[in-house]
């Protein structure tokens, strides 16, 4: 009923009692059972050494008994591991001094580059970065006294350019590109 008294009070459509929660979980860990209320486990996956067929073709089970060694290659296969040298860095550091004229301090890089760091090593000076062109003030990247930029998941493949506020700011480089 509203505050004065004028309109009907309002009412469910039905009359069925309310039900639990939907996102309600009972109490035993995972939604499973207590131990002792699980069934007893024979054999692997509650089957015998019988219950274990060849499969056509291959003359091994469908199913693998116990302590059967599950990694490793197989017989006659070359056990050459599957490597994605996207993920692999092998860093390359060097050091730079850059002052108030743009340098270039990282050149392309012949192959891919999978990680870029740069770290403005002076404890006053200001550093811009920029990709591709020279760097200015107007420049993308602003790294204060001792602040880094590391780029690892989307990172630039042009030239790296870097310009200070000062001159002879020192700026630590390192980068590494795909195998």
């Amino acid at each position: 009923m509203d505050n004065d008294g004028l309109l009907p009070p309002v009412d469910m459509l039905y009359d069925l009692e309310p039900v639990d929660h939907p996102q309600y979980i009972p109490g035993h860990p995972h939604n499973l059972p207590p131990r002792r209320d699980r069934p007893a486990m024979r054999g692997y996956l509650g089957l015998s050494g019988a219950d274990l067929v060849p499969v056509p073709g291959t003359g091994g089970p469908s199913i693998l008994p116990p302590g059967t060694p599950t990694s490793g290659p197989a017989p006659g296969v070359d056990p050459t591991p599957v490597l994605d040298p996207w993920h692999v860095a092998f860093l390359i550091e060097g050091q730079s001094t850059v002052g108030v004229t743009s340098s270039k301090i990282i050149e392309l890089p012949a192959a891919k580059r999978n990680y870029l760091m740069i770290r403005n090593n002076s404890a006053t000076a200001t550093i811009f970065v920029s990709f591709g062109r020279d760097a200015s003030t107007v420049s993308p990247v602003r790294l204060s006294s001792n602040q880094m930029m590391l780029l690892d998941s989307v990172v630039p493949q042009d030239d790296v350019y870097c310009l200070s506020d000062t001159a002879a700011t020192s700026v630590v480089w390192a980068f590494s590109t795909t195998p």
